[in-house]
């Protein structure tokens, strides 16, 4: 039911392919939820055939479906990632849009299919334009949570971290290619923590860079959260890892898996939250950076913004 006259269309076209689609979708439409509820749903479909034929094709999604770097024949169904796309702002109009067609074909013949298709919306809207990594993508302060306030904490780092700033954040380095040479803090407009590393290569190859904050548990949290947007030189970094790993007393670990929202502004966007069981110790999250360096000579900065931790 999310997608709507998909099908209608296809086997109009199957059996005539001279018809206008655009004919066709307003016939289904219309048939669908009535008149008064037709122009909110076509407007509706139209915003995703907007999002998929401007934005999602320009996304990481579309570039890496394929074997080789770019996309290929066939698009995978079990990535939806493209979903991160959305927006805050693109919820409030399609929250609109629906809220139209059922308004209109309330107490008619068409009322039933009507809530039938905005139940495939709120489907839609429940699993990925909801909770706290939608809104950390989005910069907005997750529902419920408190931030966890670094000057308050005093805490150790993992052996061979050095202390960076802000406050109870430490960079530690694996792998010959790279070793950080300083972090400090760069002038920022965020809310949030802002950071730079100075990294030169010592030696060829690929090492990890790592930020890691330790986190004491009170035994009260439920859930912690990561957000923070990066920034590094496109040619010497192969990627980033971003992770949240629970210390269990006996030695287990729970691992979260990044998100990432999306480039803006040259700035990548990323959340990451991971549920929590009261236990001893504590939680280390780690913001890793994979990266290529071969010239000892050269200096090399990634920079790091908007780095908030958050509890409930």
């Amino acid at each position: 039911w999310i997608e709507g006259p998909k099908l209608y269309i296809l086997s109009k076209l199957l059996w005539n392919p001279s018809l206008n689609e655009t004919e066709l979708l307003r016939d289904w439409v219309e048939n669908a939820v009535g008149e008064v509820s037709a122009e909110p749903l076509l407007d509706y479909y139209e915003f995703w055939e907007t999002f998929f034929s401007q934005r999602a094709v320009n996304s990481p999604w579309f570039r890496r479906s394929g074997a080789v770097p770019g996309p290929g024949d066939y698009l995978s169904f079990t990535d939806t990632s493209y979903l991160r796309l959305l927006t805050l702002s693109d919820r409030e109009v399609l929250d609109i849009l629906m809220n139209d067609v059922r308004a209109g074909a309330a107490d008619s013949e068409f009322e039933e299919r009507a809530n039938f298709i905005y139940d495939g919306w709120i489907s839609i809207r429940q699993d990925v334009m909801e909770g706290p990594l939608f809104e950390l993508e989005n910069g907005v302060d997750p529902e419920g949570f408190e931030p966890i306030d670094d000057e308050s904490l005093n805490v150790d780092g993992p052996d061979g971290a050095e202390v960076a700033q802000p406050p109870n954040w430490y960079v530690w380095t694996r792998g010959s290619g790279t070793s950080v040479s300083s972090a400090a803090v760069f002038d920022s407009t965020s809310t949030g923590s802002s950071m730079r590393l100075d990294f030169t290569a010592s030696g060829e190859g690929t090492g990890g860079v790592f930020l890691i904050h330790f986190t004491p548990l009170t035994g009260s949290e439920t859930e912690i959260c990561l957000g923070l947007d990066t920034r590094c030189e496109e040619h010497l970094v192969h990627g980033t890892n971003l992770g949240i790993t629970l210390e269990r007393s006996a030695g287990s670990q729970i691992r979260g898996n990044k998100r990432v929202h999306g480039e803006t502004d040259g700035w990548d966007r990323q959340a990451n939250c991971i549920g929590v069981v009261p236990s001893e110790g504590g939680a280390y999250v780690m913001v890793q950076l994979f990266i290529e360096t071969s010239d000892p000579s050269q200096m090399y900065q990634a920079w790091f913004d908007n780095l908030q931790l958050w509890s409930r």
